[in-house]
């Protein structure tokens, strides 16, 4: 009687049935040939595009930290666990650049078809394929099949992210089914290893110890599980707590690197010249270039003024961060102007880069012909229906405006679920909290629109839960 007068205190229908359906090993063959299905499915449609490596990548096979006699300095300007993995496919294909993929797309794949198993779990579908079909959804998500394939850190903690929302998933659905928060360990721990072994691969990945205790105290909160009060402190406590482990489990690596360099370097000594460059995604009084045009701006700017690496040098970083500090507060009001661009952008859709280039950051021939018809005012539509034009219409724009709206399926899910709080799931909030903390850390610091492209599968799951998780109460 009590937990019913919460129920309906709280204003929105948290029922969960007795047992949930039991995650199998053949339950997860079953998600996985799904996801495998749909892969081969966009494999086999953009074949062409697929071979494309950013140039960039070629920083990844070189060692994560060294001693450069030119500058007299050891430079770190980058995680050790992407090199490592890399160094450790080499040794044992004799191929990196059909091994690595490979083994990154299952990787990939084996964290979707463990996420979409836990998530028809904890939320019963209204049909018993839609599992399976979100399952095949997140397969043939082009953006993840970029991910998977290109050759950068990404790549593995974008498996590591599908992971860490599987988990925030399984985490609420104790908390739905118990009716209380779960014990402080296994979820400290469990946020703390996952991010840990991320932070490793890439470094921005230990903001992303927030997403598993926030989800769990929003959803406690949300089922009147938890006061306000005690969900917040949970979320902050268990947040800190994680963060700390993190930190912990760095400081083997930081201090060898003191002993290597002199300095205590935590990640990498990317952080100043990555502000300072970040300014630039915008018209700006000091001219700085907009970042998406290259690194080569600001390596030259840094060695004119004798600052050279900017981002491996932790002096240089020292140089740019006191120069970003210098122009902030020059122009206060111009930072929020950036961030406000940076959120405006993270609401946009983009293709994926593969799609555009070839052979580095060429761009294929028919795309500069299509370019320089729609410039002289042929209209897209019009493109749209001829033979050699159409196909990249669809390829570039339409990707783009189906990313966007992907995009907005997070958000719609979230608003899905306070116009509809007396029969919606809490986990409808999931995908946008999820996808608040992916960018998080790039809206703050830099943003470009291949960072937002590894989170745009949010809204294929948004789709599920709005679709799966709106009927009557009974059903969860």
């Amino acid at each position: 009687m009590e937990t019913a007068r919460a129920d309906r205190a709280a204003g929105i229908s948290t029922t969960t049935s007795e047992s949930h359906p039991a995650i199998t090993v053949r339950t997860v063959a079953r998600m996985f040939t799904a996801a495998a299905a749909g892969r081969l499915v966009i494999y086999s449609l953009l074949l062409q595009h697929w071979g494309w490596q950013p140039p960039y990548h070629l920083v990844y096979l070189q060692p994560p930290d060294f001693y450069d006699p030119s500058a007299h300095e050891y430079l770190v300007p980058h995680m050790p666990g992407y090199w490592a993995f890399l160094r450790s496919v080499g040794a044992v294909s004799s191929n990196l650049y059909v091994a690595a993929p490979v083994l990154q797309t299952l990787l990939q794949l084996l964290a979707i078809a463990r996420l979409t198993t836990t998530i028809t779990a904890v939320v019963r579908p209204r049909w018993p394929t839609a599992g399976v079909l979100l399952a095949f959804a997140l397969g043939v998500d082009p953006w993840l099949c970029e991910t998977a394939i290109v050759m950068q850190p990404a790549a593995l903690t974008g498996s590591l992210f599908i992971l860490l929302v599987e988990r925030a998933a399984a985490f609420s659905g104790r908390v739905i089914a118990d009716r209380t928060l779960p014990a402080w360990t296994p979820a400290i721990l469990t946020s703390a290893a996952l991010c840990a072994i991320g932070t490793y691969i890439r470094s921005d990945f230990a903001t992303d110890v927030a997403l598993l205790p926030a989800s769990v105290a929003l959803t406690a909160w949300l089922t009147a599980a938890a006061t306000p009060g005690r969900a917040a402190t949970y979320a902050v406590t268990a947040t800190a707590a994680s963060l700390l482990i993190v930190l912990a489990l760095l400081m083997p690596r930081a201090l060898w690197l003191r002993a290597r360099s002199g300095a205590l370097v935590m990640t990498t000594n990317s952080g100043g010249g990555a502000l300072w460059y970040g300014l630039g995604e915008i018209p700006n009084p000091w001219n700085i270039p907009n970042p998406e045009t290259g690194d080569e701006a600001i390596e030259a700017f840094g060695r004119a003024h004798g600052y050279p690496s900017p981002f491996a040098s932790a002096r240089t970083s020292a140089f740019f961060s006191n120069l970003f500090k210098e122009h902030v507060r020059e122009r206060p009001a111009f930072l929020l102007k950036v961030f406000a661009a940076r959120v405006h952008r993270a609401t946009l859709g983009w293709a994926p880069a593969s799609m555009s280039f070839q052979r580095g950051y060429e761009f294929w021939p028919d795309i500069k012909s299509m370019s320089d018809r729609i410039q002289a005012g042929v209209p897209r539509y019009r493109l749209l229906f001829t033979r050699e034009y159409g196909p990249w219409i669809v390829k570039l724009y339409g990707l783009r405006y189906a990313g966007t709206a992907l995009v907005w399926l997070i958000a719609i899910a979230a608003m899905w679920f306070v116009v509809r709080r007396r029969d919606s799931h809490p986990l409808l909030l999931l995908p946008l909290l999820a996808y608040a903390v992916g960018v998080g850390v790039f809206l703050l610091v830099h943003w470009s629109y291949r960072y937002g492209q590894q989170y745009y599968w949010l809204g294929s799951l948004g789709a599920y839960l709005i679709t799966s998780a709106s009927a009557r109460a009974g059903r969860y």
